[in-house]
């Protein structure tokens, strides 16, 4: 830069030195201490808190995280479970209705709320509504004592503690799929 593009901050800087030397020392002091506080104050609540507020969402998702993961492999765990148990056990009701009148005539039983249910070649897709973790178990260990097959499950957490959201539940038979 040359001198002539530089001209006005140094008649600035100029002007500034004077206004400096023109205050009382008394004067120079406050400003310089509140001109200190004003740059601390900037650095705290401009660099330091936002910094900390992000690494407590981060730590806070990572809670949430891990929460999830601990219910799904414990959820994974109970459905290997069921997937294991011997079909030795006695029906509950007539195994050989429909697929689709079993699983609702189940769920009904259960106090399952179904929303739907559609036939997709040998097997059954379910429709239904959040449910209590502890009643989707109970419900599918019952599928699985009256010959029904879960072939996939997907949850989703809900805001609601103990209580699951069913992505998908597909369903067939012992010997179909």
């Amino acid at each position: 830069m040359t001198t002539s593009n530089l001209q006005p901050v140094i008649e600035l800087k100029q002007k500034f030195a004077n206004y400096w030397h023109g205050l009382a020392a008394r004067e120079r002091l406050l400003l310089a201490l509140a001109g200190s506080l004003l740059l601390i104050w900037t650095v705290v609540f401009g660099i330091i808190k936002p910094v900390q507020q992000a690494e407590q969402q981060a730590y806070q998702k990572l809670q949430n995280s891990r929460s999830t993961f601990e219910q799904a492999s414990a959820a994974a765990a109970e459905i290997v479970q069921l997937r294991t148990i011997s079909g030795n056990q006695q029906a509950l009701i007539d195994a050989n209705q429909p697929l689709d009148a079993l699983v609702s005539k189940l769920a009904a039983k259960a106090g399952i709320p179904v929303k739907g249910l559609s036939q997709q070649q040998n097997s059954l897709q379910i429709k239904v509504d959040t449910l209590r973790f502890a009643d989707l178990l109970t419900w599918l260990k019952t599928l699985k004592a009256n010959g029904i097959v879960i072939e996939t499950v997907e949850l989703g957490r809900t805001a609601q503690s103990g209580m699951v959201e069913i992505k998908q539940l597909r369903v067939s038979r012992e010997g179909d799929y």
